[in-house]
């Protein structure tokens, strides 16, 4: 049986893209984890179809895109807001 890939522009592949950008951002890991052979079997394993977009893909137009997005969020709950109380803590 032949497998088709998924169409990198394909809903399914947009939304595995993003939630590999997710995984870096919040494990905080480097962007060459899309290259290692473990990481890449494990996708394979999930979906045989989707085809993992380069590190330079990812760091150059997918974070970005990831962080602007989170951004706005940040912006737009920040608006709606009646008080915001913001602390830090310096040594």
């Amino acid at each position: 049986m032949f497998c088709q890939n998924l169409g990198r522009n394909s809903a399914r592949a947009k939304n595995i893209t993003v939630t590999i950008a997710k995984f870096i951002r919040k494990d905080m890991r480097p962007y060459n984890v899309v290259e290692n052979p473990g990481f890449c079997e494990l996708i394979q394993t999930l979906e045989p179809r989707y085809q993992i977009p380069s590190r330079p893909h990812f760091s150059e137009k997918v974070i970005p895109e990831l962080y602007e997005s989170t951004k706005n969020d940040v912006k737009m709950s920040l608006s709606k807001a009646e008080r915001v109380a913001m602390m830090t803590d310096v040594w």
